[in-house]
């Protein structure tokens, strides 16, 4: 259903206006991680099981390019995928601030 994606093409030479996220501990702090049960508007399958997830709307406030509106439900996904970038910078911060705290400063 196109739900599983293994791979995505991240090659710089296919890129322009390459910029660093910005903040990324603040826009992470502001997306809540929580465990669920789907309601009966979701899909089947997933009826009534419990899961862990984002709420895509918090995401879509923070960076609009990780979530999609499917134009038949009017429902939004996250693109998990595209939630490590701004881990990845998040790490990065904290250990800059691990670091300093070894350091005394």
């Amino acid at each position: 259903t196109g739900d599983i994606i293994a791979f995505t093409t991240s090659d710089k030479k296919l890129k322009e206006n390459i910029k660093k996220i910005n903040k990324p501990l603040e826009k992470i702090k502001t997306i809540t991680g929580n465990t669920f049960t789907w309601n009966e508007s979701s899909s089947i399958e997933n009826r009534g099981k419990q899961d862990t997830g984002v709420i895509a709307q918090e995401v879509d406030n923070l960076l609009p390019g990780l979530t999609r509106t499917h134009e038949d439900s009017n429902v939004m996904s996250v693109r998990y995928e595209k939630l490590i970038p701004l881990l990845v910078e998040c790490i990065k911060e904290q250990q800059k601030q691990i670091d300093n705290i070894k350091e005394g400063r």
